[in-house]
């Protein structure tokens, strides 16, 4: 599985055009997996039969391919946006609770 939604230029939702460079190093990694190497590329994975049955068959790049890893300097602002969303959250399930 390879996913280029990040490498072409965009025509409406779609990947509208792929550069050379791009295509050459698809074929690449291609001719590399048909040897038996694994793809290595952050866009790139195997997909296998029991990973895909897993997944309900859905072949989508988000869930096959790894989360890029993100370091969090100061979580504070993280955690001030969450209290002040479930305080939210609660209300709505009070109002909702009453409008039943």
């Amino acid at each position: 599985m390879v996913d280029l939604t990040a490498c072409g230029e965009v025509a409406g939702r779609s990947v509208g055009s792929l550069s050379d460079s791009v295509i050459a190093g698809v074929t690449a990694l291609y001719s590399a997996w048909v040897a038996g190497k694994a793809p290595a590329e952050d866009f790139a994975a195997l997909g296998t039969y029991a990973a895909l049955a897993a997944n309900d068959v859905v072949i989508d790049p988000d869930r096959h391919l790894s989360l890029p890893t993100v370091t969090v300097r100061d979580r504070s602002v993280a955690d001030e946006l969450y209290l002040a969303l479930s305080d939210r959250l609660d209300d709505l399930a009070v109002m909702l609770i009453g409008a039943l």
